[in-house]
């Protein structure tokens, strides 16, 4: 009440209100979902949006609806009937995405500058929200410690069933990825920007052909490991390189004593090679006997390839010249890529990206950048 006027709270506002009267107050304010490829594309900025256009009131409440839909979505559905008789509609998998959405909705910072942005890229989507964490990341995890930025977002999010208690979403996000055997979630912060960004990603931990990648280069090897000797190994086959600290992303219940021990003992077994000291070491797959042979015959051939391998650190322009070295004449995807440059994918799909948009790869399937089986090949000189 406002000198006789009954005057929505600022909660109420930016859940309820308007977004003419929302914006006289935040200029700024900015909501947007996002679907993009995977792969650059000049002809396609965005596979799906939502944005305030001018076509739907963009509140909290309305954008919570519209940005959850697209991304339940993508969620897939098991045959299952509840006690009662009814299908069970919904899975630990809705329960997270409904818990990250409302988490980035009520810890923003609101008179924040960037906005609120949800991007999908393939298996992973995105939560950005303005404002850093008022707690460490440990007890987001853990549970049971709320700190939140809008207390009265919260409640009003409670009211409406679209939040769980106070200090649950972490764990109830945490249950469902270890229930699907996903990669762990990550939480990080931007503090030049002063933004949070949560990571989920719908990929496995034990994908089925970088496990049969493994057995191929060592046969046997991963018949003998426990849960966190599968995942440094596998880990280190998809990504071509591993740390400590990448480990303990994805074995948060592992001791970090355990992982160094583990480490320690799949380089003594030859299963890794490392560089470096300490928990800063870099572990990469071993190469067999055979790979090793191959690559000494082929060295004439390809020698600044070869030299990219070999080194941790090289100049872009030299891993540009052995990505086009190595495509030359073939397409290869990226995990081939990765592989030949002794390189992340992560990494690998960067130079990858500026290659192809500088024209200097082509796409085997260049009208579906994210097709399953997309490789690339060195464009051939006039």
């Amino acid at each position: 009440m406002d000198g006789g006027v009954l005057r929505p709270t600022w909660a109420g506002l930016l859940m309820f209100g308007v977004e003419r009267k929302i914006r006289e107050l935040l200029p700024h304010w900015h909501l947007s979902y996002k679907e993009v490829a995977d792969e650059p594309s000049p002809r396609v900025r965005w596979l799906d949006r939502v944005h305030p256009d001018g076509t739907w009131n963009a509140n909290l409440l309305q954008f919570f609806r519209r940005a959850y839909q697209r991304l339940s979505e993508r969620i897939k559905v098991p045959f299952a009937i509840a006690e009662n008789g009814q299908r069970i509609e919904e899975t630990q998998v809705h329960d997270a995405f409904r818990e990250a959405v409302v988490n980035t909705l009520i810890h923003a910072d609101h008179q924040g500058p960037t906005g609120i942005r949800i991007i999908r890229r393939g298996p992973d989507v995105e939560f950005i929200n303005p404002g850093l964490l008022l707690v460490s990341a440990e007890p987001v995890w853990k549970g049971g410690i709320s700190s939140c930025r809008n207390p009265a977002l919260q409640r009003l999010f409670n009211i409406v069933s679209l939040g769980e208690r106070e200090g649950s979403g972490g764990p109830t996000i945490r249950q469902a990825w270890d229930a699907q055997h996903w990669r762990w979630p990550k939480l990080s912060q931007d503090a030049e920007h002063g933004e949070t960004h949560l990571v989920l990603t719908q990929e496995s931990l034990l994908p089925d052909d970088v496990v049969a990648a493994v057995e191929a280069r060592h046969p046997g090897a991963l018949d003998d490991q426990d849960k966190v000797g599968r995942v440094i190994l596998v880990t280190a086959e998809a990504e071509r390189e591993v740390q400590h600290a990448r480990i303990r992303e994805l074995c948060p219940d592992a001791h970090p004593h355990d992982i160094t021990l583990k480490l320690a003992e799949l380089s003594k077994r030859g299963l890794l090679r490392s560089e470096g000291r300490t928990r800063a070491t870099v572990y990469s797959p071993a190469p067999t006997a055979q790979s090793t042979a191959q690559s000494t015959a082929q060295s004439t051939a390809q020698s600044t390839l070869e030299g990219v391998q070999a080194q941790r650190w090289a100049q872009a322009s030299a891993v540009e010249e052995a990505i086009l070295e190595y495509c030359a004449g073939e397409f290869r995807s990226l995990r081939d890529i990765a592989g030949a440059i002794s390189r992340s994918i992560k990494t690998a799909r960067n130079y990858v990206r500026k290659l192809a948009s500088d024209g200097r790869l082509t796409l085997r399937f260049p009208d579906a950048p994210r097709h399953p089986d997309q490789a690339y090949r060195t464009k051939e000189q006039p």
